[in-house]
């Protein structure tokens, strides 16, 4: 019987974790920051179409195409340099992926992948506005 009743109590933990979604919506649009330790801030501003970039240490502006797959998933397209001097040598069929993972507080972690890379990354995105 005590089997059964942790069991029980697993299935509603977990059942009540999944039922827990995160708002991805409310950073569709906004300014938003994101600090390395190899490139510096870069400031993002994204609208309902494009994804602004803004690196100051890089001297780089730049735009995306901003593709929605989902609520939380979205892809990064059409790279277009409007300042600066390319030091990404990307092809124009390069595609960010981003799935928003959880926003707390000021902070969205989320994790980005490439169709160009195997590599996945972890990484904080500051909500500014």
């Amino acid at each position: 019987m005590k089997n059964i009743s942790s069991f029980i109590l697993m299935l509603l933990f977990i059942s009540c974790a999944k039922s827990q979604s995160i708002d991805c919506k409310k950073v569709h649009i906004g300014n938003f920051e994101l600090n390395s330790k190899v490139s510096g801030k870069t400031k993002i501003v994204r609208t309902e179409k494009y994804q602004f970039e803004t690196n100051e240490f890089m001297n780089v502006k730049s735009r995306y195409d901003i593709v929605w797959i989902d609520d939380c998933h979205y892809e990064l397209r059409n790279r277009k340099l409007l300042s600066g001097t390319d030091k990404y040598n990307g092809e124009p069929t390069d595609i960010f992926k981003i799935e928003i993972v959880k926003i707390e507080g000021s902070k969205i972690f989320v994790k980005t992948s490439a169709n160009f890379a195997k590599e996945v990354y972890d990484g904080e995105i500051d909500i500014v506005k």
